[in-house]
């Protein structure tokens, strides 16, 4: 490996550049004079949707479980004033290094000719490819565990009213289902396709929601106890829906686990030009008191409207 190149007093200070309000980068957190690549790629703020829907742990060893509390139950479905744990492995995806294409006299260059913005849009786009693959792979995860919950048909899909109230009832359904035999949370979030946010957000003020998105999130608004958030998968025609509490893992759907994620220098083989890897070993596991008989994941589909 070569030494990361710095930040700091040899390169740029990695400051934003001032929003129209005066305010630093969004996608960039506070930071000291001497970071490298990646240092201010960790202090990027451009969350995945796991990263956003899920409960987040740090698991450090080469496996990891996750454990819940429950009553014991009879040979009839029934509780029993005795409690079991369980035990839930997190499945982890192999860590495939991806080659950014990006070499460390790229970045010198581009730092001469755009200064510290270069490095603040480099880490940014770095930042975004390490979110692809997390993206799909908890798209993947929700399809295959998600409790089906059949189709939507919206009885008017031209009116946002109409629409916004048919697919929240479909949501709050399986919201208090998820509720219904042991209260957990009604903190929840809702991951659907971009088109049928035009009726939540077109509905917005009349109906007291909270704009929450911004342009690094997939969070578009917040209505009561409910996130929604835009499906980054345009060929995904699924709405999922599941719980996540902001104080209690245990009350959440699934989990996020990162193991590592990292930007680091090698020399790449068909060159031999110091290149930035992107390293990414995560998992993703569901609450193991997920299933489909107490569900707390969901999925439907929509029908009707374009």
């Amino acid at each position: 490996m070569n030494e990361e190149l710095k930040i700091g007093p040899n390169g740029p200070n990695a400051f934003g550049n001032p929003d129209p309000d005066g305010s630093t980068d969004p996608n960039v957190q506070s930071t000291d004079e001497n970071m490298s690549i990646n240092d201010m790629f960790q202090q990027t703020r451009l969350p995945s949707l796991p990263r956003q829907i899920a409960a987040f742990v740090n698991i450090k060893g080469s496996t990891g479980g996750l454990f819940a509390l429950r009553n014991k139950k009879d040979e009839n479905g029934n509780d029993l004033p005795v409690l079991e744990v369980l035990r839930q492995n997190v499945a982890v995806y192999d860590s495939i290094p991806i080659k950014t294409g990006i070499t460390q006299e790229m970045v010198q260059d581009l730092y001469q000719m755009y200064g510290k913005d270069a490095y603040i849009q480099i880490c940014t786009m770095l930042r975004a490819n390490a979110n692809d693959r997390e993206n799909a792979k908890c798209l993947e995860f929700l399809k295959n565990n998600c409790v089906d919950r059949g189709v939507l048909d919206l009885d008017n899909p031209k009116n946002s009213e109409l629409n916004y109230f048919n697919i929240s009832e479909k949501v709050n359904q399986c919201i208090l289902e998820a509720n219904s035999k042991y209260i957990r949370t009604y903190e929840s979030w809702v991951v659907m396709p971009f088109r049928y946010h035009a009726s939540v957000m077109g509905l917005t003020e009349y109906i007291g929601g909270d704009n929450q998105g911004k342009h690094y999130s997939l969070n578009t608004t917040r209505v009561g106890l409910t996130r929604y958030y835009i499906n980054p998968d345009p060929s995904d025609d699924n709405v999922y829906v599941g719980l996540k509490d902001s104080e209690t893992k245990s009350r959440c759907s699934f989990y996020f686990a990162e193991y590592t994620c990292t930007i680091q220098s090698a020399l790449d083989p068909n060159n031999g030009q110091p290149t930035y890897f992107i390293f990414n070993r995560f998992g993703i596991e569901k609450n193991p008191l997920h299933n489909k008989s107490e569900p707390m994941l969901f999925k439907f589909k929509i029908k009707g409207g374009n």
